[in-house]
């Protein structure tokens, strides 16, 4: 049988990395390793020993896109703006062994799983709805559940289901894709399209969905507070033309950080959940960079 072996020369941490990520929903961790449940490349397994991460398919592509081992934060510090260089080389620093899981390859169901975290937890409802929803590979069941959240993906999934049967060859530009996301879906918020943007291909590393965590992270890290993104502007333009380029957490994210946009998003839901919403500042490992903690406490 052909296997794929990456080196890992480096901190990594496949269970952080995938513990943010929407692609979580298709794998299970059994017996130390993690094991593809659901859709496509169904019985992939991840190992890690001895320095490198092992996979039972040949596909190295596939292996990175769905590890997280595609994206290492430190090649992309050149992007970030200099006068935070400094801060978020210290978050890379800290981070670093957390990557960008992505699924490409489940674009449907990674939509569905998107829409669905919609004022829910992610980890308790949306997995096992997901589960149960695509358990038949061709026909999405949507009776599942009585939620309104269900009822509220089975009908964005029914209003993109063409939109997203062109967008698993590619054929749409990521703007272009974003505004009919926008424009053409119902139930689908600017956050929502950033996210499922973010998590289904390698080039939309600059979108940051600005979730309630990200927010939180930027004010306590940076001390920087900033507009959610408004979707009628969103609709209409790409970040980079908009008018509230710098008034939206979304574009100032874009125009800061470049493609470690998204990763800090992600390591913003992580970090939040764990130190900053709890207020657990004086165990925090960014503290000795975060301005909030500098000037509270200091």
């Amino acid at each position: 049988m052909s296997k794929t072996v990456i080196p890992i020369e480096f901190d990594y941490d496949l269970d952080l990395t995938l513990y943010p990520s929407f692609t979580l929903v298709f794998f299970e961790k059994v017996k130390g390793k993690w094991v593809k449940v659901l859709g496509k490349y169904a019985g992939l397994k991840f190992s890690i020993r001895k320095g490198v991460l092992e996979a039972n398919i040949g596909d190295e592509d596939v292996v990175l896109d769905l590890s997280g081992l595609w994206f290492d934060p430190k090649e992309y510090l050149k992007d970030v703006k200099r006068e935070f260089r400094d801060i978020v080389s210290k978050v890379v620093e800290v981070y670093r062994k957390l990557r960008l899981a992505i699924n490409p390859y489940d674009r449907e169901a990674m939509f569905v799983t998107v829409v669905l975290s919609q004022r829910t937890s992610f980890h308790v409802n949306v997995i096992k709805w997901v589960r149960k929803i695509f358990e038949k590979e061709k026909f999405p069941d949507f009776s599942v559940s009585r939620s309104y959240q269900v009822e509220r993906a089975k009908e964005a999934y029914k209003t993109c289901i063409e939109m997203l049967k062109e967008d698993r060859e590619d054929t749409i530009s990521l703007w272009g894709l974003r505004k009919s996301l926008l424009s053409r879906c119902r139930n689908v918020g600017v956050k929502t399209a950033d996210a499922y943007l973010l998590f289904t291909r390698r080039n939309a590393t600059f979108l940051a969905p600005a979730d309630t965590h990200f927010h939180r992270f930027v004010w306590r890290v940076f001390l920087v507070r900033k507009e959610t993104p408004r979707k009628n502007y969103c609709i209409k333009t790409s970040c980079e033309q908009c008018p509230l380029l710098d008034k939206c957490i979304t574009g100032w994210a874009m125009k800061v950080f470049g493609k470690l946009a998204g990763w800090v998003q992600t390591v913003a839901y992580v970090h939040d959940k764990k130190y900053c919403f709890k207020n657990k500042c004086n165990t925090c490992p960014l503290k000795h960079i975060c301005k909030y903690y500098n000037k509270v406490f200091i």
